[in-house]
């Protein structure tokens, strides 16, 4: 009776605390989902003291009796440290608070059933087979032998997909992660985060010729064009969160008017592009294509060719500005070590400077956009890489008060719309303020990390894969590489051809890592999906070409991979 009053017990303070977690978590979540991801990870915390009491059971031993306690204190202990660090810091978690979970499950029972029935046939063979005298310690030993195997194999599982089960230690691995798992990762996480990762050399491959004069017909390697140059000393890329296309008024009828009234503006003021999409995503393999032109973030290991490196060469201050804080990935961390921006501001950084405290994801992008003014003004030859995240769920930012969009019934109900006039008018403000102070050796780019992945679906798609994402070259030069302003190139490009772009532009030499070729001299969007499929789009439709196939799409892919393919 103790020990299921014990129980009892521990699991209502195991909840409570999880829950709690969720409460405080900046991730919008229903309160149905946030109570049956509680009580699953308080029913994980348990488990091991579930065994700890069979054992204690049979064999009355004073240790397991410890041991049952001091787990539960411990795992008590770990589970309100977890809800204090949260609640004080609003801190952010991984892979969306691993919604998937159920998904999950299913295919890991599904895919490894035949282990459960192996154990539990044996289990039965046992019972029935083995005789009187042996049948209850064999049956005792073979269950919990099995039972431990059939942990283990769930365990191995979730570390290996911990997608939708863990995150790292450093502001994570909140609701569901098991207190158990962190007797053994709680070292190596920190390890890993205090200590440089070792990177690997990237290698390119050859492709033969027979396969470029196809890849040439698709559209995937394409001839340089000659374009005449311009000198911009001061260039400033913001890639907006999750901006889909069609969260454009100018594109979108859905989406009211007044929300992106200063997008609209620009749309129509500046070159942009109605077919740029995204080439990988999330946001860390997103910007990797924006910055390093690559289509596999964690296959690049390793410091690569990049803007920033390509600046640096040539004599420019480079920053990366980002509203997220830099413990997040081990965001800082990457972008310094796979990037090397000379200067790297993240939310700590602004933090500190205006005495500041984060809310939801990070900060409003009113502070990067200041920040972006200041270092314009104080240098003279400098590039700028912006990462916002004022559109991420939970929609937390507002236009300031009087703001027409909250005069729109459809808008002011709505957290998506008001965030996302919110960043409207931080961007009209910042754009329209700084253009004054800019010459014609100034260009200002407007881009995505990725399309849609969040929020309400006004883009009328079944699915929220890659897809379409805005490109706007703001310059006071009257036209852009022989397109004039207020033009809309209608052409298939993705985020991997926009660094070629951008070098081709200033006339820097493009790196032979670069997969991607020039926005202005190319139709066919190339795509990743989940890092085994890449697609090709472009005014005929879609194809896809699985990574593993010997197509020559393929092989072009791997050769930008020789490192892990050769």
């Amino acid at each position: 009776m103790k020990k299921i009053n014990a129980f009892i017990i521990f699991f209502f303070l195991f909840f409570i605390c999880r829950l709690g977690i969720f409460y405080f978590l900046p991730e919008q979540l229903g309160i149905k989902k946030g109570i049956i991801f509680a009580v699953i990870g308080a029913l994980i915390d348990l488990l091991p003291m579930v065994l700890i009491a069979i054992l204690w059971k049979k064999y009355g031993n004073k240790i397991l009796k410890i041991l049952f306690y001091s787990y539960g204190c411990l795992a008590l202990v770990y589970n309100v440290a977890n809800l204090c660090i949260m609640s004080s810091s609003l801190k952010i978690i991984d892979f969306d608070l691993m919604l998937q979970i159920v998904d999950s499950l299913f295919i890991f029972f599904t895919s490894v059933g035949w282990i459960y029935c192996f154990v539990l046939g044996g289990v039965l063979v046992t019972v029935l087979v083995i005789g009187a005298k042996c049948r209850n310690i064999g049956s005792y030993s073979y269950l919990f032998f099995s039972f431990a195997i059939c942990c283990f194999c769930t365990l191995f599982y979730i570390y290996g997909n911990g997608r939708f089960f863990y995150t790292n230690f450093f502001r994570s691995e909140w609701i569901i992660r098991p207190f158990a798992a962190n007797i053994f990762y709680f070292a190596k996480d920190v390890e890993e985060f205090l200590s440089k990762k070792e990177y690997s050399e990237i290698l390119l491959g050859k492709i033969d010729k027979e396969d470029i004069g196809v890849l040439e017909k698709k559209g995937l390697i394409t001839e340089k064009k000659v374009i005449p140059k311009k000198v911009f000393d001061k260039i400033i890329v913001v890639a907006m969160e999750s901006i889909d296309l069609y969260y454009m008024n100018y594109y979108n009828p859905d989406i009211p008017e007044v929300v992106t009234k200063n997008f609209n503006h620009l749309l129509d003021s500046y070159v942009s592009f109605s077919n740029f999409y995204t080439a990988a995503q999330p946001t860390n393999r997103g910007l990797h294509a924006l910055l390093a032109s690559r289509l596999d973030y964690e296959f690049d290991n390793a410091p690569v060719p990049n803007l920033f490196s390509e600046f640096n060469k040539n004599g420019y201050e480079t920053y990366f500005l980002s509203a997220v804080s830099g413990y997040y990935g081990k965001g800082e961390q990457n972008i310094r070590l796979r990037y090397g921006p000379k200067n790297v501001f993240f939310s700590e950084y602004f933090e500190r400077k205006y005495s500041l405290k984060s809310k939801g994801w990070g900060l409003d992008s009113e502070i990067i956009f200041d920040e972006a003014k200041n270092i314009i003004s104080n240098n003279n030859k400098v590039f700028i890489f912006i990462s916002t995240i004022d559109t991420h769920p939970p929609y937390g930012n507002l236009p300031k008060e009087g703001d027409l969009c909250f005069k729109d019934e459809k808008v002011k109900n709505s957290k998506f719309l008001l965030s996302l006039c919110h960043l409207d008018r931080e961007i009209g403000d910042f754009i329209y303020k700084i253009l004054p102070v800019l010459d014609e050796r100034s260009l200002i780019i407007l881009t995505s990390d990725h399309s849609a992945t969040h929020g309400e679906n006004y883009t009328k798609r079944k699915s929220l894969t890659p897809d379409r994402i805005p490109l706007i070259f703001i310059t006071k030069n009257s036209s852009l590489c022989y397109i004039d302003n207020g033009s809309v190139a209608d052409n298939y490009v993705s985020q991997i051809d926009f660094p070629s772009t951008l070098l081709n532009i200033v006339g820097l030499p493009i790196p032979k890592s670069f997969m991607g070729g020039d926005v202005f001299n190319k139709n066919v969007a190339c795509v990743m999906y989940d890092r085994n499929t890449i697609s090709l789009v472009n005014e005929t439709g879609e194809i896809r070409y699985a990574v593993d196939d010997v197509s020559p799409v393929s092989k072009w892919y791997k050769s930008y991979y020789n490192h892990i393919y050769k």
